[in-house]
């Protein structure tokens, strides 16, 4: 793990944090941080029953919900764990893309819970990659993986729409920092 204290510190404190990962890491992050005691969002559409019946067997909350599906109720039930210390682990470009840009949904939440957003890059030596719209990949048995803690992003509650958009633009670029330093660490190329 690269920068393993920020998941000890952040990750795992009692304060919670928001964890975020590209959707199409899905399976890589399953595995890689198991014994976390983060809740998952989970899309509320067909194809989010798989990916909570898989993260619940490995021992992850999760809650269902989305912009089109409950996204309302998952706010408050984010908002709610996030005050309990609770992490809350999203992907800010799925459950439909576009692939690798973040919406405004993290530093939402950050602003108005006063948690911390931790980017999180995953790297594999070798895996499958699927043609779906967000490349799922899904790592091979025996397999390297790297992880890769970017640094927090703070979102003040008393900031303007201007800067909200700003932090969602540094939330991005420190993933993809994550993400490339996660690859380079296994002496492999970004697989984008």
């Amino acid at each position: 793990m690269i920068r393993e204290e920020l998941r000890r510190d952040v990750l795992d404190s009692p304060d919670g944090c928001i964890p975020v990962l590209w959707h199409g890491r899905m399976a890589t992050a399953a595995s890689a941080l198991a014994g976390t005691k983060a809740t998952v969002l989970v899309s509320a559409s067909g194809d989010g029953a798989l990916a909570d019946m898989l993260l619940r067997r490995l021992g992850y909350g999760t809650l269902r919900g989305s912009t089109a599906k409950g996204g309302a109720r998952a706010i408050r039930e984010m908002r709610e764990l996030l005050s309990a210390g609770t992490a809350v682990a999203i992907t800010p470009d799925g459950p439909r893309g576009p692939r690798h840009h973040v919406n405004r949904g993290a530093a939402f939440l950050a602003r108005a819970t006063s948690r911390p957003v931790l980017p999180i890059g995953f790297g594999v030596s070798r895996a499958i990659r699927l043609g779906s719209w967000d490349r799922f990949t899904i790592p091979l048995p025996f397999t390297r993986v790297a992880v890769s803690f970017g640094e927090p992003v703070e979102v003040p509650r008393q900031v303007d729409e201007a800067a909200l958009e700003a932090a969602t633009q540094e939330i991005q670029a420190r993933l993809v920092a994550a993400e490339e330093e996660a690859f380079r660490s296994l002496g492999r190329e970004i697989d984008w």
